[in-house]
């Protein structure tokens, strides 16, 4: 078994998604949130700080971060 669930992975495809995330990019002004590196759309993720409003997030539940800062997070998450 993964992860995460199927209907997480699928809205995470979804077209509420994509436009939160872009919305969260454009509020961060496209930076990191934790080092400050500016990237693009292509280049930082859209991280959920908190699972407990999943599918309804308000702007405090999200936090962009590179996809190094990503990859540190997500390791702290699995240990």
């Amino acid at each position: 078994m993964g992860l995460v669930s199927a209907e997480y992975e699928q809205y995470l495809t979804s077209d509420a998604w994509k436009a939160l995330r872009k919305k969260t990019i454009e509020s961060a002004l496209f930076r990191c949130q934790r080092c400050k590196i500016s990237g693009n759309y292509a280049t930082l993720q859209v991280h959920h700080l908190t699972y407990a409003r999943i599918y309804r997030e308000l702007p405090q539940d999200l936090m962009v971060v590179c996809k190094e800062n990503w990859v540190v997070i997500y390791t702290c998450i699995l240990l």
